[in-house]
């Protein structure tokens, strides 16, 4: 069943040079975007609810190691220069676009030197939050992941690192003795990868949690044996 919601009135964007609404760039910041994008051969990192978890006392040690070192990452690819890296996106919850800055200062960011550009998403879920010709929210992520991935395409973007917060996988049972096991994406950041992999190349970054890279890469194997 379709999900309506109220129309909403799309959060403001800080008046800040280091945000800026991918869904609705001017000429200027889409033709600045392309640039750096072919300057980087079609690179672009993604995260996605980049800020949905916080340690608390009741994490284990594992658990609060894995988020400090997500954290630290993200704190040095935000304090690089423009130059040094591929452009930013943050699929963010919509209510918790203006949050951002805030949420970038507390992971430890004291020299905030990149530009983060923004895409609002439904609650606990990365699809964009696209409103409709009438200016409704209406949840439809076929629709919204076509417009989306559209819209990435027309910057030039063709590789995309990933990450960002609730990626876990596993592994389905193998159909043949000489297949491997399917390994299925869960969480933000999976249904991310499922909806992103019909148009462009997507690696998953270091930078996921729960499980990170080292996970992903440890089941893969495992998958592969055949």
């Amino acid at each position: 069943m379709t999900e309506i919601i109220k129309p909403e009135k799309r959060p403001e964007q800080k008046n800040n040079e280091k945000f800026v609404d991918f869904l609705n760039l001017s000429p200027e910041q889409k033709d600045e975007l392309k640039k750096r994008i072919e300057e980087n051969n079609g690179l672009v990192r993604i995260f996605v609810h980049p800020f949905f978890n916080k340690i608390t006392p009741d994490y284990n040690k594992e658990r609060a190691k894995k988020m400090k070192a997500m954290n630290l990452a993200l704190q040095k690819i935000l304090s690089l220069p423009e130059e040094k890296t591929p452009p930013i996106l943050f699929f963010e919850e919509m209510e918790k676009i203006s949050e951002l800055e805030e949420n970038i200062q507390a992971i430890g960011t004291t020299e905030f030197k990149n530009k983060v550009y923004t895409v609002p998403t439904f609650r606990k879920d990365p699809e964009p939050a696209i409103l409709d010709a009438d200016g409704k929210l209406i949840r439809n992520p076929e629709k919204h992941w076509k417009i989306m991935n559209e819209k990435l395409k027309s910057v030039g973007i063709k590789k995309i690192i990933i990450g960002g917060m609730e990626f876990m996988t596993y592994a389905m049972g193998r159909t043949s003795r000489n297949k491997p096991d399917e390994i299925k994406f869960l969480g933000c950041v999976g249904e991310a990868i499922r909806r992103l992999s019909d148009d462009f190349d997507v690696e998953v970054s270091h930078l996921t949690f729960p499980e990170n890279r080292q996970d992903f890469d440890e089941i893969k194997q495992r998958a592969n044996r055949v």
